[in-house]
């Protein structure tokens, strides 16, 4: 029998594993030793014998023909030993007499040279030349090898070794991807796996029978044939718990791992492959990605993944952290709180932010990361492909996350993230639902790991720990002198709590703080337990267009509770924030503090602005006709009910008795004391209120004011003034009678000003109570105001020559309004003599002049 074969492996000096070509399955091999030879025996574990010289002599026989085509001839078989002896060649040398001729194996002595008598003496031959020249085994030398079988220390083997070219020979092949060498530098016996894949699995039962997983004889052949009795470089890359050693294996024309995936014979394994540097884990991707969609071996049946359970379009509205956002939708109402929806970004993970409150710190770079996707993808529009979805526990509900792969335009924000270095990608389970793009994202993972960006990089420890200045009133106080050393800050708006009310972020400062726009307020949305008109479109338009933007801060103040009132300004142009909010109607001037602004009247045209154009807020606004003073002329017998102030009170005018009677008439058939109270009166309903009325207690109409506990607050409409009573005092009436108006009309002393407040004030009103300690008077109307009073000048019955009006200024506790000749055109007269009687008490020092005319608390 002869032909040719590749030379599979040497087992020893003098013999050798042949492998044919494999038409179909495995190729056939045969094991055949040199004819005529013997070679000193090699030990392959710790109980084999080795002999002086075994290991040289093998070695010379399998760097001369290891992976080689050689022409072999079987001459003669030995049944006893089931084994096969012949020559082998190598173009035109012949191996026999190469291994005799350089001492490396001996001559049997034959009793028969089984027909190969020429070659058997030949042989002889070259056997004395050896001995003769002392070459190989009979040089005299010992030539043993020094093997360590076992490793007692493999720790301490792997911190002297780790990732140092390490000279071997691959003695065993136990599966594609795992290796028995032996090092040629320390003699040193150890098993490698190659980090970053695996192979498909070999597996042996308690008898030694094997089972086999798919392709797995095909990848362990691959092995073989490449790296068997090869000379080798090997890298240990790490170590596992258990003591297996995990690295690289160099033939001469590569890593096989390479060709392994490339073939599609093995696939990466993430754990491991992170103990391999960046640019070599990147090319494994590369690799088996390349078989992936060339559908090789393990991956014939592989499918791009292809399954998106939704489409969705929308605008980036808030980024919550490096790889989730909320998404404001397209396909819905805009202007709503509803039209949200919260996405995460599929198949990476950023880290996480903490929770100051519940003192959980911020995992390294996490601001970073979601500063970086804000930068990346706030208030632009997207499209996601929904991946999948995941039912997450979120305290004790269960809330449903949508996983997507995100576009911007041709930019996938998932790898994006991904090749930053700010997000890493999630190794997903083998039945695990993944992002469409995922072998794409292990790439880019790889290449920033690479570049060290991200947290990858140098600086990926840092953790942010941000000042807040409102945490506490005291606080906030104590950094205000700070903030207002700088007239402007550049920041960002970390959070909109509505559109007069900002969580700010100075990140030069290193701070964070509320800020409330100055001079104007918000309309409260949905999210408050009150909401206003407007007050969701208020809040959506301001995070819409202000959330997580860049702007500057300017901060004027602070108030009670560590709020920091100031102004922010937006865009290229940097323009106010609150002028910005007013035209669009977001927000309106707060009257209390539009005093302190130093653009009060931009504002106010701002306002004006909004409400000509009907816009937000004063979307159904309709501008109040306001009240001018009407000139009105008329006398009118009254009878006095009640003195508001030192120049108001009510009347009844004669004229109105008779419905003051019928009103009177219909009350007086009450019962006295009630036997039928009002239990659960309403704020601004009428009722019958019982009440002390001329030296009795009497029925009269009142509407109700206010109610506090048991106290109720009644407005009198037939007298002017208000009582506070109880539920037992109130007694439903009739309809047509609560329908009639109020019969006592407000009247002012026509051109006579008094003390607003304090001790004067009750002076005056208790001077004019005394003046008109009357039942029945005149009055002449000469205005109607723009509080709806009737301006009259009053007297006495029976005195008509003087009015109360110029009694209050003769007494000094009234003085002559500063435009009464303005507004009381015609009255001339009555206002001179006015003006005599206020001289007078001015020279008396009586009322208001005792001091001298030192004016009123209410002058301006």
């Amino acid at each position: 029998m002869q032909g040719y074969a590749t030379v599979k492996s040497v087992l020893s000096g003098d013999t050798v594993i042949l492998m044919g070509n494999a038409s179909k399955g495995c190729a056939p091999e045969m094991q055949l030793s040199l004819a005529f030879c013997q070679a000193p025996r090699v030990a392959r574990t710790a109980e084999g014998v080795e002999e002086p010289f075994g290991f040289e002599s093998r070695e010379f026989l399998r760097k001369m023909v290891i992976g080689h085509v050689v022409k072999f001839a079987v001459l003669y078989k030995v049944d006893a030993i089931s084994r096969s002896f012949g020559t082998i060649s190598l173009e035109d040398k012949d191996i026999v007499r190469e291994m005799v001729s350089n001492g490396m194996v001996s001559v049997r002595s034959e009793r028969d040279d089984k027909g190969h008598k020429a070659l058997y003496e030949d042989l002889l031959e070259l056997q004395v030349a050896a001995r003769d020249n002392h070459l190989g085994m009979w040089s005299g030398r010992n030539g043993a090898r020094v093997v360590k079988w076992t490793m007692p220390d493999p720790e301490s083997f792997f911190k002297a070794n780790k990732q140092l070219p390490i000279p071997a020979v691959v003695e065993q092949v136990r599966d594609g991807c795992t290796f028995k060498l032996y090092s040629l530098d320390g003699g040193d016996c150890f098993t490698l796996h190659l980090a970053g894949l695996q192979c498909p699995r070999i597996t042996y039962t308690a008898d030694g029978t094997a089972s086999y997983e798919l392709f797995a004889q095909e990848a362990r052949a691959f092995s073989e044939l490449r790296l068997l009795n090869r000379s080798v470089i090997v890298y240990i890359d790490g170590m596992d718990k258990f003591s297996n050693f995990y690295g690289r294996v160099e033939h001469p024309r590569g890593n096989i791992a390479l060709d392994l995936l490339h073939y599609g014979i093995a696939r990466v394994v993430d754990w491991s492959l992170n103990l391999l540097e960046s640019g070599l884990a990147l090319q494994y991707r590369e690799a088996e990605l390349e078989a992936k969609e060339r559908q090789r071996k393990l991956w014939k049946d592989w499918q791009p993944v292809t399954t998106v359970l939704e489409e969705i379009e929308g605008t980036v509205f808030q980024v919550l952290s490096g790889d989730c956002f909320v998404l404001l939708l397209h396909d819905k109402t805009p202007q709503f709180l509803g039209s949200q929806r919260r996405v995460c970004l599929s198949s990476i993970r950023a880290p996480k932010l903490g929770n100051a409150k519940k003192g959980v710190a911020d995992e390294p770079c996490a601001n970073e990361a979601k500063q970086a996707l804000v930068k990346l993808a706030i208030g632009k529009k997207v499209k996601l492909s929904v991946d999948y979805t995941r039912d997450v526990m979120t305290g004790v509900e269960e809330t449903q996350y949508t996983f997507c792969s995100a576009w911007l335009g041709e930019v996938n924000l998932n790898e994006a993230m991904v090749a930053q270095g700010w997000c890493q990608v999630i190794r997903h389970r083998q039945d695990e639902p993944r992002a469409a793009n995922y072998d794409q994202l292990l790439m880019a993972e790889e290449k920033a790991k690479a570049a060290k960006k991200g947290v990858y990089g140098k600086k990926s420890t840092s953790v942010l720990r941000r000042v807040d200045y409102s945490e506490t009133p005291s606080k906030a106080q104590t950094n205000l002198h700070f903030l207002k050393e700088k007239k402007r800050y550049s920041g960002y708006i970390e959070y909109v709590f509505s559109a007069a009310h900002y969580l700010v972020v100075l990140p030069g400062e290193n701070c964070q703080f509320s800020l409330v726009l100055q001079g104007v307020k918000a309309p409260l949305s949905s999210e408050k337990n009150k909401p206003e008109a407007y007050g969701d479109e208020s809040l959506l338009f301001s995070r819409y267009h202000y959330l997580q933007r860049n702007v500057e801060v300017e901060v004027y103040s602070c108030d009670k509770i560590g709020h920091f009132i100031g102004n922010l300004f937006v865009g290229g142009g940097r323009d106010s924030l609150v002028l910005s909010l007013l035209r669009q109607g977001c927000v309106y001037i707060n009257e209390k503090a539009i005093d302190f602004c130093s653009n009060a009247d931009a504002m106010q045209d701002a306002e004006d602005e909004a409400k000509e154009g009907r816009r937000g807020y004063w979307k159904e606004y309709k501008e109040l006709v306001k009240p001018t003073e009407v000139a009105v002329s008329g006398e009118m017998e009254v009878r006095i009910t009640s003195i508001k102030s030192g120049n108001e009170f009510f009347v009844i005018a004669q004229s109105d008795a008779p419905t003051v009677r019928s009103i009177e008439t219909a009350l007086h058939r009450l019962p006295v004391p009630n036997d039928t109270p009002v239990m659960e009166p309403k704020i601004g309903a009428i009722y019958a209120c019982l009440t002390p009325l001329r030296g009795s207690q009497q029925w009269t109409r009142g509407r109700v004011v206010s109610i506090r506990g048991s106290a109720i607050s009644v407005f009198l409409l037939d007298v002017g003034s208000t009582v506070s009573t109880s539920t037992h005092a109130l007694h439903t009436i009739d309809a047509a009678i609560a329908r009639l108006p109020p019969q006592a009309r407000l009247c002012v002393l026509a051109g006579v000003e008094v003390p607003s407040a304090g001790k004067w004030a009750d002076e005056s009103k208790a001077c004019l109570e005394d003046l008109t300690d009357r039942d029945h008077f005149k009055a002449s109307v000469v205005l109607r105001d723009t509080l709806n009073r009737l301006a009259v000048f009053l007297y006495r019955e029976g005195d008509e020559d003087v009015t109360v009006n110029e009694m209050m200024l003769s007494e000094g506790w009234g003085r002559l309004e500063g435009n009464a000749y303005a507004r009381f055109k015609g009255s001339e007269e009555i206002l001179n003599s006015m003006k005599e009687y206020q001289e007078d008490a001015k020279e008396d020092r009586v009322g208001v002049f005792q001091y001298g005319d030192i004016g009123f608390d209410n002058d301006k």
